[in-house]
C-alpha cells in the first residue's frame, strides 16, 4: 500500500482543510455551515456544491470516504478540529 508521503499533494484550499477537519469531529452535511467550518451565510445548496467540489478534490463520494482519505494522508489528525 502507497505510503502517505508517496501521494502528490491536493489541491486543498485552508477552507477546505477546517471543513474536513469538521467532518472529522463531527459536523454533517445536514448542519449549518459553521458547524462545517464554512462561512455562516452559506446556504443549503452552496453547502453541497461546496463539499461536491472537496469530495471530487479527494476523489471520494462521501463524507466518511473523505475524512478517511484526509486522515490516511496526513491532510488532517484528529482532535485538531
Amino acid at each position: 500500500m502507497d505510503q502517505p508521503s508517496e501521494r502528490p499533494p491536493r489541491d486543498l484550499s485552508p477552507g477546505d482543510i477546517r471543513c474536513l477537519q469538521a467532518l472529522a469531529a463531527g459536523g454533517s452535511e445536514t448542519t449549518p455551515s459553521l458547524d462545517l467550518g464554512l462561512e455562516p451565510d452559506l446556504g443549503e445548496q452552496a453547502i453541497d456544491l461546496y463539499l461536491a467540489s472537496l469530495y471530487r478534490k479527494l476523489g471520494t463520494r462521501s463524507r466518511t470516504h473523505a475524512v478517511a482519505i484526509a486522515l490516511y494522508e496526513g491532510i488532517i489528525r484528529l482532535g485538531t478540529a
